[in-house]
């Protein structure tokens, strides 16, 4: 793997090409088997989740409020949210029945 693609695969920006997507069409595009969008949009989220993990370390559940601010383009948005709605179901999954 190149310098310059390393690079992209760790960064929460997305690529040129998609950023300028409306959000409907983000979402219409990732129900398409091997779309240019649907692709960022997993590349972002796993690349969400690596700053993710390391913030959440360091300043706990302060670090979801951190990335839903570093947001900058719908397709961006897509992701965060994506990922959001992930942990929030592996959380809720992970509560005592008492918690209910």
């Amino acid at each position: 793997m190149a310098d310059d693609d390393a690079e992209n695969v760790r960064s929460t920006r997305a690529r040129p090409k998609v950023r300028s997507l409306a959000e409907a069409d983000v979402l219409r595009e990732m129900e398409i088997d091997d779309s240019a969008a649907g692709a960022e949009v997993t590349r972002l989220v796993a690349a969400y989740f690596c700053k993710f993990k390391i913030a959440l370390q360091e300043q706990g559940l302060a670090a979801a409020q951190a990335m839903v601010r570093d947001v900058s383009c719908p397709i961006e948005k897509v992701a965060v949210f994506t990922l959001l709605t992930f942990v929030e179901k592996e959380l809720l999954a992970l509560r005592p029945d008492s918690w209910n």
